[in-house]
């Protein structure tokens, strides 16, 4: 800057070199001083923008550190909340294996987990409560139809011994009176519980428990008929070419057990007759049952049909009424012994009826010599021919039906009889009702 103190040097003695001179240096020191603020007020903003930069960025690094510590917050209270849902998912698995009735599984808290490993883990979680729940029960189960089986085994040789010795009585005293009738009474009994013991035992996964010879289609429908109660309901429409085929002693005992059960259901869902009757057909013989019940609606014929054709076993954990598993009994014989029942067929009467097929290879013709008939006297009534005797693999006697005239074709065998012959038919009767379970061998019908 050119002060004062110049122009007056200048005029008074400083030359124009001089006086430009000083002017040029003024004018460079001004230039720079210029030059050197323009820097510094540059400067000082660029640092004021790099300091505004800097504050920017930690605000929006301090924003999104706090959406991450909220979005971090939020996810442990999913985990943690799916977790303590995932306790009680397995509450109801464990429920729901257990057979308690109107439970559901829950399943996942939060949607927004789907794709983590959340939801597999606790569906891991859950399979190994099934798998450890199925495995427990099948150790229980396995114990439980061993104990049964053992109870079963053990009461069913006494019970042998006693209808045993109940046919040595009737041996003993044949008149027919109170004691003689008391005996077929207590005999009758005694069938029906070695029938429930059968039963057990069956669905214990053991065999019936009883090996017979080859029979005929009607012992084994008068052998089926005497193990229920209400056994003169039961009308068995009897035909020689039918009644008298024989089948295969194998399969004898669980069509006998079978049938039973299918006897004992059409007498409990009616009070009316029962018919049952013996067909041929192309793939063996068919044994009827008809009641005239009131039937089945479509879900009932499904779960019998169900049960019918599947092996079941007696479950520990989920045991049902037992009174209401014939069918799975049936079902179980059949798949075991290759016949089938059904009942699915239409009936006449609309009530139910059962079919039990007894496929062609398991019968034939009498593997018992024909007895010899001596020809009667003049004016004589004919004797009835008494079967040889027949004894079981032990050496046991096996007490036999009398040999009578066979009824006309079609006609109930098991109508009402006069009052005054009441008692010899109730003994003719059960004479045929004891023709299976006095052959049974105590050291061979275990398990």
């Amino acid at each position: 800057m050119i002060t004062s103190d110049l122009l007056i040097g200048a005029l008074l003695g400083g030359s124009a070199v001089a006086i430009m001179a000083a002017l040029a240096g003024a004018l460079v020191r001004q230039t720079l001083a210029k030059r050197a603020a323009t820097r510094a007020a540059g400067a000082a903003q660029r640092a004021a923008q790099a300091a505004e930069q800097r504050a920017e960025t930690a605000l929006k690094k301090a924003e999104a550190a706090q959406r991450q510590a909220d979005a971090n917050g939020q996810w442990y209270e999913a985990v943690v909340g799916e977790f303590g849902r995932l306790v009680d998912r397995l509450r109801a698995v464990a429920d729901i294996e257990a057979g308690y009735p109107g439970v559901e599984n829950p399943g996942p808290l939060h949607a927004f987990l789907t794709d983590t490993p959340v939801p597999g883990y606790c569906h891991d979680a859950e399979n190994l409560v099934r798998d450890r729940a199925a495995a427990i029960r099948s150790d229980v189960s396995a114990a439980a139809r061993a104990g049964v089986r053992g109870v079963a085994d053990t009461a069913q040789s006494y019970l042998t011994r006693l209808q045993i010795k109940i046919d040595e009585e009737l041996g003993i005293h044949t008149d027919i009176g109170p004691f003689h009738q008391g005996l077929i009474e207590i005999d009758h009994l005694a069938t029906q519980a070695l029938h429930s013991l059968q039963r057990l035992r069956i669905l214990a996964g053991s065999w019936p428990g009883v090996q017979r010879d080859d029979c005929t289609f009607r012992e084994i429908v008068e052998s089926a008929r005497g193990r229920i109660g209400p056994y003169l309901r039961v009308d068995y429409n009897y035909e020689p070419e039918t009644g008298e085929t024989w089948v295969e002693g194998r399969v004898v005992e669980p069509i006998i057990v079978a049938l039973a059960e299918v006897l004992d259901n059409a007498t409990s869902y009616s009070d009316d007759r029962v018919d049952v009757y013996v067909q041929e057909v192309q793939a063996g013989y068919r044994v009827v049952v008809e009641d005239r019940g009131l039937g089945m609606n479509s879900f009932q014929r499904a779960e019998a049909e169900y049960l019918l054709s599947r092996h079941a076993t007696l479950e520990a954990a989920g045991l049902k009424d037992e009174r209401k598993l014939g069918f799975a009994i049936v079902g179980r014989l059949a798949c075991d012994y290759g016949f089938r029942v059904d009942v699915d067929a239409p009936s006449s009467s609309n009530g139910v009826k059962a079919v039990c097929l007894v496929p062609a290879h398991l019968t034939g013709r009498s593997p018992r010599p024909e007895p010899r008939q001596a020809a009667p006297p003049p004016r004589e009534e004919p004797e009835p021919a008494e079967p040889p005797s027949i004894t079981t693999a032990a050496g046991l006697p096996k007490r036999q039906a009398h040999a009578r005239p066979a009824p006309t074709a079609r006609s109930p065998i098991t109508g009402a009889v006069p009052a005054e012959g009441e008692d010899a038919g109730m003994e003719s009767l059960f004479e045929a009702l004891r023709a299976g379970y006095a052959d049974r061998d105590t050291e061979q019908g275990q398990s």
